[in-house]
């Protein structure tokens, strides 16, 4: 097999993939944690550390009162959005046009 961008050469041995029980198992894995990563609460606390960051480090006075009315902000539509998201019904599946 012929590398792509050098067709003289071949590619290295590390190229080729080489399925295995564990290579799978891996790959299992892996999805698994996008799946479990792929979550509004997953998204609530990544937003929540972030928001500690840019908090902890706002030093003058002048400047943390506005950083924190923007995080007020995002808390009021993050709150709203959350409340649609739990107590309103997902749309209905649209049927197929004939």
């Amino acid at each position: 097999m012929r590398s792509p961008l050098h067709p003289a050469r071949q590619p290295p041995l590390c190229a080729k993939v080489v399925r295995t029980r564990s290579a799978v198992a891996e790959l299992g894995t892996i999805q698994d944690m996008r799946r479990r990563l792929n979550t509004y609460t997953a998204y609530s606390v990544g937003c929540g550390v972030v928001w500690l960051a840019i908090l902890a480090n706002t030093r003058r006075k002048d400047n943390f009162n506005k950083v924190v009315l923007g995080f007020l902000g995002w808390v009021s539509g993050w709150t709203s959005a959350t409340i649609a998201r739990y107590l309103y019904p997902p749309p209905k599946p649209r049927r197929a046009r004939r």
